[in-house]
């Protein structure tokens, strides 16, 4: 099975906690399931317009930021592939924590701004 995991499209650039939790679930299907074979295969998507043709299902996560969601959501709706959902968000109390607390340098200063 080949499962797409479109996500935000500075995934890559800018990592966090959902491109971390979608880098393990792909590792966790590399292991051999009762048969010997990788359980899945998973490929991480960060383009805007991706073509879903070639995956069995479509993993959806991140959900604090709905306009990438959903508009990976449209274009696999189109494609009729299955959907699977996994809530991966922050808290914003952590991210504003963060922004106060956890930046430096020139980043920090205008973090508030």
């Amino acid at each position: 099975m080949r499962i797409a995991y479109p996500m935000r499209v500075d995934a890559l650039d800018k990592p966090g906690g959902d491109l971390l939790q979608v880098q393990r679930y792909i590792e966790e299907g590399k292991k051999p399931g009762a048969d010997g074979l990788p359980l899945f295969e998973g490929r991480i998507l960060t383009g805007l317009a991706e073509d879903f043709s070639g995956f069995d299902l479509i993993h959806l996560t991140n959900i604090d930021r709905p306009i990438d969601t959903y508009q990976s959501f449209l274009a696999a709706n189109a494609r009729k592939k299955p959907i699977f959902l996994s809530p991966i968000h922050h808290s914003y109390k952590e991210i504003e924590r963060f922004e106060r607390m956890g930046r430096d340098g020139f980043a920090r200063v205008i973090s508030g701004v």
